[in-house]
């Protein structure tokens, strides 16, 4: 029932976000990980897995699709994910060496 909802709440979050093509979104249990989701873009479809095991809030989804817009649309990611209201928005950053 929880996955049902996170992908209703994607699914409105890809409507008012602009994308045609919303990622396919896959229920996983990731241990340890310092995030409940993660996408990848692979064989030219994105794809969200989502940990059931962990909170997940529009903020974490909005993240994920931003990730799916900067490869799909050729937007900016941090533009994208800050535009409606996504967390952790600048975390890719500070990874590749940014100011913390």
């Amino acid at each position: 029932m929880i996955f049902d909802t996170i992908l209703i709440c994607q699914l409105a979050m890809c409507a008012i976000m602009g994308i045609d093509n919303c990622p396919n979104a896959k229920q996983v249990s990731m241990e340890n990980e310092w995030t409940p989701a993660y996408y990848y873009y692979s064989d030219g479809e994105g794809h969200i897995h989502y940990d059931d095991n962990q909170i997940i809030h529009m903020g974490i989804i909005v993240h994920e699709l931003a990730h799916h817009v900067e490869e799909t649309q050729g937007k900016d990611f941090k533009k994208v994910c800050i535009q409606y209201g996504g967390t952790k928005c600048d975390i890719h950053e500070l990874k590749k060496g940014g100011v913390q």
